[in-house]
């Protein structure tokens, strides 16, 4: 052969499917899911702007406005791309009163690893109770609430989203929290905001002590009375949910659930639950 010519080698079409999406999810695990931050129009309507605001205590807290998904997370084309290098299975396991599926049979590290790898987040204690609060008083008391798209939600959205979360019906839901407590030095913490760390471990970007806050289990409790950091201050009987406190044991997680007897904000959970309704909410950053 002349020139620069060189023998045609046949290539599998398939093979380079595979490798184009290996090398695509090596750039996603660099990036921390970084790829896909933005909501296509289409989507707009299935995220609420919670509002960012402040909240003190011992020390401040605060956040900026949230994009928070009206539905638990179902499979969706980020999550077709990277699946099979997630190390756990994802798939649709439930689906909520309005007909929509989600995942669910994912513990608590799975889950929130699954939203940070697809450019997300999940709620963590205080932003989650926030979110319950303004579903409840748009569905209640006529707040008005707004899609990402800007437009208004419609109160029957709002009365649909509250009670799929908390409504107490035989049908068991639940879903995640960004929140861990661990003792350090005698003292239990709580830990939140994770981020994916080195080799892909959860780095929680936030490790405080806990301030003062509700003793005991099964406490009716108002979503009015928490602290800034998320856990319930004060008893009372006409409260909206039931609250169990977390335990110095290393291994409580938070997360909520709902069932024909009880809807609950769980404080000490066991992180290696799974359950088929057991899923998590996507949040993201409003640009």
């Amino acid at each position: 052969m002349s020139g620069d010519q060189r023998p045609l080698i046949p290539v599998n079409p398939k093979g380079l499917e595979e490798i184009a999406k290996a090398l695509l999810e090596r750039v996603e695990e660099k990036r921390g899911g970084k790829l896909g931050l933005d909501i296509p129009d289409s989507e707009k309507e299935n995220y609420m702007i919670l509002e960012g605001r402040e909240h003190k205590g011992a020390r401040k807290y605060e956040y900026g406005d949230l994009f928070v998904s009206l539905h638990r997370l179902g499979i969706n084309p980020s999550i077709e791309r990277i699946k099979y290098s997630l190390g756990f299975v994802v798939a649709n396991t439930a689906q909520e009163q309005d007909g929509t599926h989600y995942i669910g049979n994912i513990n608590w590290s799975e889950a929130l690893k699954l939203n940070l790898r697809i450019g997300g987040k999940t709620l963590n204690l205080r932003q989650g109770i926030d979110f319950l609060a303004d579903l409840k008083d748009g569905a209640e008391s006529r707040k008005t609430l707004y899609y990402a798209s800007g437009r208004v939600i419609p109160i029957r959205i709002l009365e649909s989203v509250y009670n799929e979360i908390v409504e107490v019906r035989d049908l068991y839901r639940a879903e995640w929290f960004d929140a861990d407590f661990k003792v350090v030095n005698g003292v239990l913490h709580i830990n939140y905001d994770h981020q994916l760390g080195a080799k892909g471990v959860l780095t929680p970007r936030f490790s405080e002590p806990l301030e003062s806050y509700l003793g005991g289990q099964g406490v009716k409790v108002s979503l009015s009375e928490f602290n800034r950091q998320g856990l319930a201050t004060k008893k009372n009987g006409r409260g909206e949910i039931l609250y169990w406190k977390p335990l110095p044991d290393n291994n409580s997680v938070a997360g909520f659930y709902a069932i024909s007897v009880r809807a609950l904000l769980d404080c000490n959970g066991d992180p290696s639950g799974r359950g088929a309704g057991l899923g998590v909410r996507q949040v993201r950053k409003k640009n």
